[in-house]
């Protein structure tokens, strides 16, 4: 008999070469004791079924005129399977792809725990792998799949069966050739390739399982639990895997192209480009670039990671995500800026954190409005609208109450619809289509945002709630909303596209313009309507007599020679002045970044909207989402009550004209102490559609 021990050490290896070394060591063995098959058993769970897997493919013959060697050419399969393997090889002892991904009579099978059947609830099938023989396990199995070394010991159950269930769930993303078998049906002549790789895969996760868990589990891993050639059962299976990963023991992420050079380059101190190597090596992970992973994940209540040799990182619960983010900040801050370590992580051909989007955050709300689900999701790749409205559906807080829609705008307007009627307003606030050649359809500007649409929506997750939500009607295609109303906009003005330093003391030129060179009124617009500074601050700055002295008297400078002079060389350093007053250092910087991203990717668009009850015209920012002269003449509302992470207290707002939403304003708090409500028709623009950056 051949030992264990004698056999080439290539045999353990586990990175994709195991072919290579396989057949090489079959082409000296070949010919050798037929009990090598008990020496495959003897040699753990990952080198089974990659030996069974593998075995499957390799092509060789038997005879001595036959070339045996990896580049030879196969004459008769079944007969090196018999020579190597002995009387235990039988080719029926390995299932055919069919039995795994159909059911004989879907209708007859029933849940283990309550019996009933799987007409109106979803399947939950997890499995373990034992050992032939007699099952030890209390649970009595619903069918045992027989593989040459182990049993897959199937489990169905409902959702609500599951209570007290110890398993796990595992997130990973699918293998190209099963995904295309898949998608080709019975027919496709890659099916033993595609059964080959999941039983060899089912394997490895389960050795890695054994060696990092104590006590038996069972898993729910969709190349298994799914019958993915039987539709109907499908269908209902799609709709509860966000309730399967929150309700799993924990969620195993499996990073099968994470290796552990990666997470050693990561965690390396003194080397900033090979620090920046192992984040840039992560965040390009395939698991990051899906819609349906990304949603497991935000589902998920516990997370473990498996990185492509099988093993569970210890430590690593938020697969990675805080540690890359503060690993990168450091970087930054070591750097003296963003843009250079950004220069060295060569963004856009990479990834680095900021640009895997909010998925932490979002994993810790569970669900998220409908803005930002659909900005977390729609640059991730999925296969079809569908699957992605499913993912969708998975992280918002509404449900759907008929089916889904076929049309894919329709079904964009059905789900915001249902998270607009229960108190989500983020759609209203969203983007819509832009036009052919708008600068933020900009291919390299897409790219550089990575996963992160931060165009469409931007604005964070949700602080407070509208205040007159009850009180409004949702009726199908139009809905009637209680706002407060601003005044219709008689101003609309675009800076040109300059340094922060000339916006601004165009900024100023046009604000004394309404405001006059009075402090109070010039300060409160600016500082807080324009630049986001906080009240507390502004406060503070209008309580200091020697600031409000040094900017009375710029303002009365400026204000009296601006009509006859409307530029002169000073106003520059006068602007810089105002600036150091005010502390809008910070601020500036900020609308060339964020916060002009959130208004429309502009810095300098300002609209006067006028007050009917006290007469005066008050100065906000607007994110437009038409032509200039749309814009003139609609009205401004503010929702009362909504706030967003990157919005102003009772700051949020829309400008309306016949009913379509033309602009938003996330800083508009109130300017006057006029409040005045009234019910507005407001119907849902032209919603973007997902437009994934990798395939």
């Amino acid at each position: 008999m051949v030992q264990v021990h004698e056999l080439p050490q290539a045999l353990f290896l586990k990175d994709d070469d195991t072919t290579t070394h396989l057949v090489e060591i079959l082409y000296n063995l070949c010919k050798l004791s037929r009990n090598i098959v008990l020496c495959r058993q003897e040699l753990g769970q990952q080198i089974r079924f990659a030996w069974v897997a593998e075995f499957n493919a390799i092509s060789t013959g038997l005879d001595g005129n036959e070339d045996l060697s990896p580049s030879g050419k196969p004459e008769r399969l079944a007969d090196i399977k018999r020579t190597a393997m002995g009387d235990a090889f039988d080719s029926s002892a390995i299932p055919e792809l069919e039995e795994l991904w159909c059911e004989k009579s879907p209708e007859a099978l029933k849940c283990r725990v309550c019996g009933r059947g799987f007409e109106t609830e979803a399947l939950i099938r997890t499995f373990r792998l034992r050992k032939p023989g007699p099952d030890t396990a209390s649970q009595i199995p619903s069918r045992v799949i027989k593989l040459p070394t182990e049993d897959i010991v199937i489990v169905d159950r409902h959702l609500r069966c599951l209570s007290g269930l110890r398993y796990l769930a595992i997130s990973h993303v699918w293998d190209l050739t099963v995904s295309e078998v898949h998608e080709h049906g019975r027919s496709s002549p890659h099916k033993e390739e595609a059964r080959d790789h999941i039983l060899k895969l089912i394997g490895r996760i389960n050795h890695g399982l054994v060696e990092s868990l104590e006590g038996d589990i069972e898993v729910w891993h969709d190349y298994i639990s799914v019958p993915q050639w039987e539709y109907g059962l499908k269908s209902s299976i799609l709709m509860a895997i966000p309730h399967i990963f929150y309700s799993a023991h924990f969620t195993l992420v499996h990073m099968d192209d994470v290796g552990e050079q990666m997470v050693d380059d990561l965690r390396s101190k003194g080397d900033p480009e090979r620090l920046v190597a192992g984040i840039t090596g992560i965040c390009n992970a395939k698991w990051f670039k899906r819609v349906w992973t990304s949603m497991e994940y935000i589902r998920s209540r516990t997370v473990r990671v498996m990185n492509r040799d099988g093993h569970i990182v210890e430590g690593v619960e938020d697969v990675f995500l805080g540690e890359l983010l503060r690993l990168w900040d450091q970087e930054v801050e070591r750097a003296g800026s963003v843009h250079t370590v950004e220069a060295m992580a060569d963004l856009g051909d990479n990834l680095v954190p900021w640009s895997l989007g909010p998925l932490q955050t979002a994993r810790e709300l569970k669900k998220v409005d409908f803005g930002i689900a659909f900005a977390l999701l729609s640059k991730r790749g999925c296969k079809s609208s569908r699957d992605f409205f499913h993912a969708l559906l998975g992280i918002v807080n509404a449900d759907l109450t008929g089916p889904l829609e076929d049309d894919p705008q329709k079904g964009m307007l059905q789900i915001a619809s249902a998270c607009l009627k229960a108190g989500d307003y983020s759609p209203l606030l969203m983007t819509p289509v832009l036009e052919h050649g708008d600068r933020r359809l900009d291919p390299v500007i897409i790219q550089k945002h990575g996963y992160n649409d931060i165009l469409t929506f931007g604005l964070g997750h949700r602080t407070g709630s509208p205040l007159y939500h009850k009180e409004s009607v949702f009726r199908p295609g139009v809905t009637t909303l209680k706002l407060e109303r601003i005044g219709p906009v008689n101003f609309v003005w675009k800076a040109p596209k300059l340094d922060a330093d000339t916006t601004f003391v165009l900024i100023i030129q046009a604000v004394l313009h309404f405001t006059g060179p009075v402090v109070d009124d010039f300060v409160k617009t600016v500082c807080t309507r324009l630049y986001n500074q906080s009240d507390e601050e502004t406060s503070k700055l209008l309580s200091d007599p020697k600031r409000r002295d040094a900017l009375q008297n710029i303002l009365e400078r400026w204000y009296d020679s601006a009509a006859d002079q409307p530029w002169k060389p000073e106003r520059q350093e006068e602007g810089d002045n105002i600036t150091e007053i005010l502390n809008l250092e910070a601020p500036l910087e900020n609308m060339y970044a964020h916060g002009g991203t959130i208004h429309g990717c502009h810095a300098g668009v300002l609209v006067g909207a006028s007050c009917r009850r006290c007469n005066r015209t008050f100065i906000f920012r607007a994110a437009l989402f038409q032509r200039d002269t749309e814009i003139f003449n609609s009205v401004a509302y503010r929702i009362p009550g909504l706030g967003y992470h990157c919005t102003r207290p009772d700051g949020v707002g829309l400008l309306m004209k016949d009913g379509d939403i033309v602009g938003r304003l996330n800083w508009a708090s109130p300017a006057c102490d006029c409040h005045e409500t009234e019910m507005v028709d407001v119907k849902l623009g032209n919603l973007p559609l997902p437009s994934p950056r990798d395939r």
